[in-house]
């Protein structure tokens, strides 16, 4: 359980970080139509999205002989509630090994 828990904490922040803010995917998340911007950067929207995909190659824990629906649910469940969490613990880390450019040219 703890496995799964840290998989898609992982896996839905670092998707969602990389498809909404990352500045090496700048070229493509700059050209978003509106309403799919304001959903990727929307931790918990893209989170739930980001889940319910990942629950088809990670299930999520569940009962026993569940349907890929019920699957799906608890997937986007869970990154409904662990992207938010896991992009704030990515952006704290991010802002407290920020370095300050210099001019020095």
């Amino acid at each position: 359980m703890i496995t799964t828990f840290v998989n898609y904490l992982v896996a839905c922040t670092v998707t969602y970080y990389l498809f909404a803010r990352a500045e090496i995917t700048r070229w493509a998340w700059s050209r978003y139509p509106r309403f799919l911007d304001r959903t990727a950067r929307c931790a918990a929207c893209s989170g739930w999205w980001l889940g319910a995909a990942l629950s088809f190659y990670l299930p999520p824990p569940t009962r026993h002989g569940a349907h890929a629906w019920e699957q799906a649910l608890w997937g986007a469940a869970w990154g409904l509630c662990l992207t938010p969490l896991g992009a704030w613990i990515l952006l704290a880390a991010l802002g407290a090994t920020h370095v300050e450019a210099t001019d020095e040219e």
